[in-house]
């Protein structure tokens, strides 16, 4: 009996980085105007200067780690987290978690989590965390069933002028 082939994760290369970071840096601004009400350039602006301070040195910055998620040679999605903190008290930061869109529903969400936190505990991170945006009510769901908890919330209301 044969088994079917696993997703695994590999390193993410150079050309597939740069294809990667203009994708990751536009959908963030998107997530910035839709859940804070920015304009499209106020939120262009706060994803060129969030990824210049985290990505100084693009892929070669320190403690970051870029990854395709990839079956038998197909392309399902990246990943892409930082480890942070002490050595005692390592933490792997998931910041960009996309599943091609025609790869979704198939449950390649959970399975590049789940190697996420594989590779984290691997590089010695002894816990994963995440941002969400709240209006992304499936990937809220997967990670609450990954056992993620809540550890801040951050909470706003429009108020008329």
């Amino acid at each position: 009996m044969t088994s079917s082939p696993t997703p695994v994760l590999r390193e993410m290369q150079d050309a597939e980085y740069r294809a990667w970071a203009e994708y990751s840096r536009t959908s963030y601004a998107a997530g910035k105007m839709r859940a804070n009400g920015y304009s499209e350039l106020e939120a262009d602006r706060i994803a060129d200067e969030t990824f210049t301070r985290l990505l100084p040195l693009g892929r070669n910055s320190r403690d970051h780690y870029f990854y395709i998620l990839e079956l038998a040679g197909r392309k399902l999605g990246s990943l892409w987290f930082a480890l942070q903190g002490p050595p005692e008290n390592r933490k792997a930061f998931v910041y960009d978690v996309l599943i091609d869109e025609n790869e979704r529903g198939k449950g390649y969400g959970r399975t590049v989590m789940e190697l996420a936190e594989l590779e984290g505990g691997r590089l010695g991170a002894v816990a994963i965390g995440l941002h969400v945006f709240a209006f992304n009510t499936p990937a809220v769901k997967l990670y609450e069933s990954l056992a993620y908890q809540v550890t801040d919330l951050s909470m706003e209301k429009r108020i008329s002028r």
